[in-house]
């Protein structure tokens, strides 16, 4: 039978996959009006919901035994910058001049980068606070690249507001990059924080 300490490393394992699988499906589904722009925009509540559940198992397992208040925290700033992300998504069907256009891009860039920070933060405090091997180095290079993706994105941010679209898009291309390589480490991590707990 799984302790509540397995169970919280087991979520945030699922979690990963259930962002990484988001993701992939948002970038991959060419947006079309109708159904199909319904089920582009319904991704973003089900990342609401999936960062309150991972808020409130945090709690659980805070309340038994670890101390997880600040992943408590970022879990719930993240579902927030996800709501206003899919209130900005709602705003911006509306149409609106062309000159505006360029501004709809800013509101996603800056949505984009705190949405990563907080993730970033939400996952340190869970790594501070769990059983894990260092010896293999994985916890710094995941650090270096939470740093690097972190820089490509406020680059990729300068750029566009500089009017340098395809440089800022590059940025942009190698930043999720990193991004999926970052997440396939946080699975590993946790498949080996789950190992040293059992």
């Amino acid at each position: 039978m799984l302790n509540s300490k397995t169970t919280i490393d087991k979520k945030m394992i699922y979690y990963s996959f259930l962002m990484i699988f988001i993701f992939i499906i948002e970038m991959a589904v060419p947006y079309r009006r109708g159904i199909v722009s319904i089920f582009l925009y319904a991704l973003t509540p089900i990342r609401v919901l999936i960062c309150k559940y991972m808020a409130y198992s945090f709690d659980r397992e805070n309340a038994s035994s670890r101390d997880f208040k600040a992943c408590i925290k970022a879990f719930e700033i993240l579902s927030w910058i996800f709501i206003i992300d899919f209130l900005g998504n709602l705003v911006l069907t509306v149409p609106f001049p062309r000159h505006m256009v360029m501004h709809s891009f800013y509101f996603f860039m800056i949505t984009m980068i705190l949405e990563y920070v907080v993730s970033s933060i939400a996952y340190y405090y869970y790594y501070v606070s769990s059983k894990i091997d260092n010896s293999d180095g994985m916890p710094r290079v995941w650090s270096i690249l939470n740093i690097i993706i972190t820089i490509l994105l406020i680059f990729a941010f300068t750029k566009l507001l500089a009017g340098e679209n395809d440089t800022s898009g590059m940025l942009i291309f190698w930043s999720i990059i990193f991004f999926l390589i970052r997440e396939t480490m946080v699975i590993v991590s946790g498949c080996k924080i789950k190992k040293a707990d059992s």
